[in-house]
């Protein structure tokens, strides 16, 4: 079997932002539905018995802090030894009560999308007049949480580094308690790379070797959002050498224009 370091769950796909650059945004809106605790718990199983020990909770479009009943997945996760470490990406548009839940994941590791540094340039990209409530929560968390946060730079300025930018005193305080992380697409605008293959453990798009799990099976395609290029097969199944060479030679598995993608790197 292929070695596989990191498999993402696709809890969710509602989104409380409408993001200019996101090309799934309204398909998702209308669409939108949520993994049942049920099916994340076969999914969290299928996973541990093929020796995966990394789960990534946001593969694609979704916010997870917007599930009432978010803690329960997280337990699962926290309570089973296999499990080493589980991350998501926020935007952080959510109740404090749900943020609350963050405390005490000694295996979460979080990071926060950053879509403006003002409330004109966050309504810009995310098409919501949420930067106050962003701002709020993100003072929040930071008084409640001990852990490292990770700021991951969406901002629509991508010639300056963030403190680079002008922006207000309270949040330049924030943001200096957190690590920031530059080396995002912003802007994701005919950003097209070819993904070729090397050889079976060596792909230029990390989704070859970092797949979804869905509640429709197995997803390698970060633009899939009709859900065209999922695999019913199991784990073991598909990432049996024969089978996913068979697999990704079938389909056009990478949009060259999609605009999310990220080359992998060799380990």
């Amino acid at each position: 079997m292929i070695k596989i370091k990191k498999m993402g769950i696709w809890i969710t796909e509602k989104c409380p932002l409408r993001c200019s650059f996101c090309e799934n945004s309204d398909d998702y809106f209308k669409n939108a539905k949520n993994m049942s605790l049920e099916n994340f718990k076969l999914k969290v199983n299928d996973v541990v018995k093929n020796n995966i020990e990394i789960i990534d909770l946001t593969p694609l479009v979704g916010e997870i802090l917007n599930l009432k009943n978010i803690e329960e997945y997280f337990d699962i996760l926290d309570e089973n030894k296999k499990i080493k470490e589980y991350s998501f990406i926020t935007c952080l548009i959510s109740s404090k009560k749900n943020i609350k839940k963050l405390i005490n994941r000694p295996k979460l590791k979080l990071e926060i999308s950053l879509y403006g540094v003002d409330k004109e340039e966050y309504k810009f990209r995310t098409n919501k007049d949420l930067f106050d409530t962003f701002l709020s929560n993100l003072k929040y968390l930071l008084s409640v949480y001990s852990k490292e946060i990770t700021i991951v730079n969406r901002t629509s300025v991508n010639d300056k580094k963030l403190f680079e930018r002008k922006m207000s005193p309270h949040l330049n305080f924030l943001l200096k308690k957190c690590t920031i992380d530059e080396k995002w697409v912003v802007d994701r605008k005919n950003y097209s790379e070819i993904m070729e293959q090397k050889n079976i453990n060596e792909f230029e798009c990390h989704w070859m070797t970092e797949p979804v799990l869905s509640n429709d099976g197995i997803c390698f395609c970060c633009f899939d959002s009709k859900k065209e290029y999922v695999s019913k097969k199991s784990i073991n199944e598909l990432y049996s050498k024969d089978n996913f060479l068979k697999h990704i030679k079938k389909i056009k598995i990478c949009n060259e224009k999609c605009g999310w993608y990220k080359p992998l790197k060799n380990e």
